[in-house]
């Protein structure tokens, strides 16, 4: 009876196990920097709407970002950000990047933990989309090309890997 007891825990764990990593991240495609820049640089720049916490202090609510990790284009860890100044802090972390490419693990608001591929150009900003509703319909504007949510949500603009 114990060994038909121990094959039942090893068989659900391996199953769980199995469930877990499936639902671990969606992949997307590459979003690149939406504002012009000097080719000249070789910094740019990284900013990430990432899924907020909700959350008061002293009878204020505050909505700060969600922290994520970004990895280097050979899947290393490169750092964890926290992306935000303090508990109060609505407004994501600028993180300075040399150009290349690299990849963000972060929470967003209805898919859960996302891996977004980035590039980051010379003296641009590339701007990342985690929150409901996605980028803001102004940013929006005389764009076509963009990387989007399967509900539709506007993630980025997609980069254009060929430069």
């Amino acid at each position: 009876m114990r060994f038909k007891n121990w094959i039942m825990f090893v068989a659900v764990s391996a199953g769980l196990t199995g469930c877990a990593s499936l639902q671990e991240t969606m992949t997307l495609p590459t979003v690149g920097p939406d504002t012009p820049g000097n080719s000249f640089m070789n910094v740019g720049q990284l900013m990430v709407y990432s899924a907020t916490i909700s959350g008061d202090s002293r009878l204020i609510w505050h909505h700060p970002h969600t922290s994520y990790t970004i990895y280097d284009a050979d899947g290393q860890k490169l750092r964890l950000v926290m992306n935000h100044v303090g508990i109060d802090d609505p407004v994501p972390s600028l993180e300075t990047l040399h150009a290349g490419q690299y990849a963000v693990v972060a929470q967003s608001d209805v898919y859960g933990k996302v891996r977004v591929p980035v590039a980051i150009q010379g003296g641009r900003l590339t701007r990342v989309f985690l929150e409901r509703g996605g980028m803001p319909k102004s940013d929006r504007e005389n764009r076509t090309n963009f990387v989007t949510f399967p509900n539709g949500d506007v993630i980025g603009i997609r980069a254009d890997l060929k430069k």
